[in-house]
């Protein structure tokens, strides 16, 4: 499915809203562990993780979700499950949704096509080529994949909504997923998941389990849900 003018027009006002025009997060702890010259520890605690995802999104600083998510990911994994286990994967995914630059990759599509026109398979193919370099950053992958709730340990809806995250986010986080899995130079719409590597379907369904999850927390019609359904269609991600 490809989108039409006034779902291109919804998916452009989320896709810049989650770029960052939220209103800046600052704290002194945070300001402090962002700036150049001194790095982030290697070990964050629930607040200081928060604050810097938080900071990350309001700016759409890559640079610094990237170094927060590779930092995150190595904590994560060495943590037994605990409630700060899921506050550090709360944040790890919403910094990988920056990371990824998949919100400017939208945008950018949408600032080209926003008079109604569809985008050709080549203009599709280039967005998936884009998506990829940004999914192959360390750990963003991986963070992202904790917005799965079917898989153990992840993160349910509530935690998601807790850390700030919404229908878009999960959508966002979603397609990166699948992106990471989809061969290079493909047309996402028309792709064939059953041709991958076992591993990499697996990726497919957990991409499918967060739009799953995604879609519970959007009103049917709403502009959220016209942002769902058309990255299903050009992802070719449609679930039951």
């Amino acid at each position: 499915m490809r989108l039409s003018a006034s779902r291109f027009f919804s998916l452009a006002i989320l896709a810049m809203s989650l770029a960052g025009c939220q209103q800046l997060f600052t704290t002194s702890l945070g300001a402090a562990l962002a700036r150049k010259d001194l790095p982030i520890p290697p070990v964050l605690s629930s607040s200081q993780a928060s604050d810097l995802a938080a900071q990350a999104k309001a700016n759409n600083d890559t640079k610094l979700a990237s170094a927060l998510v590779s930092k995150l990911v190595d904590q994560i994994a060495a943590m037994p499950a605990s409630t700060a286990k899921t506050d550090l994967q709360a944040s790890a995914a919403s910094a990988a949704i920056v990371a990824s630059g998949s919100s400017a990759a939208l945008t950018g599509l949408i600032s080209n096509y926003s008079n109604g026109q569809t985008p050709s398979s080549a203009t599709l193919t280039s967005l998936l080529t884009s998506i990829q370099t940004g999914a192959s950053g360390k750990g963003v992958v991986d963070a992202l994949t904790y917005l799965d709730p079917g898989a153990s340990g992840g993160l349910s809806a509530s935690d998601a909504k807790a850390a700030g995250l919404g229908a878009t986010d999960l959508a966002m986080a979603a397609v990166v997923i699948a992106a990471s899995a989809i061969p290079a130079g493909s047309d996402p719409t028309t792709f064939d998941y059953s041709t991958l590597s076992t591993a990499d379907q697996a990726k497919i369904t957990t991409a499918k389990s967060i739009l799953s999850e995604a879609s519970t927390l959007v009103v049917p019609g709403s502009d959220s849900a016209n942002l769902l359904d058309s990255l299903k269609g050009n992802f070719n991600l449609k679930t039951p």
